[in-house]
């Protein structure tokens, strides 16, 4: 069973590389990029949860993202990682004070390249699957779909600009804008930044 699990797996490989390396049009890309994710706006004195009063707070959270599309899957598919950054905090009961520690973005991309051969132009729909972590925190569980698009005036430099739906944590931010213990979700996802294409691989 392990020797042909072995197999499939080597063959599997095998296939897979030999797409990367035998495309003309596919480039590998790394996207470094500032992300804010969008959440609930709730009152901080009580009523309702959709209620809009002097007192209302927006909850949102930011991160600096690393998103690599490595791996050509198909002529418009291919496939990446992402890692991101973000800041959060948990509570030490023994000195009731907040300890900031790092917030940890990290999961597997697909993408539907929708101009394999543009030069200047990259729009493409793109999936995520992954997970949020910090100190103390159980990962939880993150995923999205999302549209990208991606302008290159240089040859191998460009700016990109994404607008994703999902389910996103991060920890909270006060309306002063400091990092509490406690850690929420949001429904959409907006980053931009910079882009670096490669050359194509060689044949």
């Amino acid at each position: 069973m392990k020797k042909a699990f072995f197999i499939i797996a080597m063959a599997a490989s095998m296939t897979f590389g030999a797409a990367a390396q035998n495309s003309d049009a596919f480039k590998p890309v790394v996207n470094l990029g500032y992300t804010y994710y969008n959440g609930l706006t709730i009152p901080r004195d009580g009523g309702s949860r959709y209620s809009i009063v002097d007192r209302t707070i927006h909850l949102s959270g930011s991160a600096i993202m690393i998103d690599a599309d490595l791996w050509r899957v198909t002529r418009n598919i291919s496939a990446g990682l992402h890692l991101g950054v973000m800041e959060a905090a948990y509570n030490r009961i023994s000195t009731r004070e907040d300890v900031v520690v790092p917030g940890l973005h990290y999961g597997i991309d697909m993408r539907l390249h929708l101009l394999p051969d543009a030069r200047r132009f990259d729009l493409c729909f793109a999936g995520m699957l992954g997970s949020y972590w910090s100190k103390h925190a159980t990962p939880l569980p993150e995923y999205g779909a999302s549209i990208v698009l991606t302008y290159y005036p240089l040859a191998h430099l460009g700016v990109f600009a994404e607008a994703a739906w999902g389910q996103y944590f991060y920890a909270e931010h006060d309306p002063y804008g400091n990092i509490t213990n406690v850690i929420t979700y949001g429904t959409t996802m907006f980053k931009a930044g910079i882009s670096y294409r490669f050359a194509a691989p060689a044949k």
